[in-house]
């Protein structure tokens, strides 16, 4: 991942897809103008998809672990990888 506006912008698609009920805050989000259904927001998106179909398994893990709220020490630990290992998926 290229920089933190990149990692936060996947971890804001990411929480948002794996929320309880996330068709049922559609409404909410296009009411806030939050850009769901605008054509921008879906290049955006889609741009995201890309990127995250890009990364291994392993990259995929770290990340999952990351955005659960998991420090690199917790993740390396869970994933039984180093705290280097962690960053060097983290970096992608």
């Amino acid at each position: 991942m290229g920089n933190s506006q990149e990692t936060a912008a996947i971890s804001r698609e990411f929480k948002f897809r794996h929320s309880v009920n996330p068709p049922a805050l559609c409404p909410i989000v296009r009411w806030f103008g939050l850009g769901i259904g605008n054509p921008r927001h879906e290049t955006e998106m889609q741009e995201l998809r890309d990127r995250y179909a890009s990364l291994t398994a392993g990259e995929r893990q770290v990340m999952a672990l990351v955005v659960s709220g998991l420090l690199n020490k917790q993740v390396g630990g869970e994933l039984g990888i180093s705290v280097i290992t962690v960053k060097a998926h983290r970096d992608k």
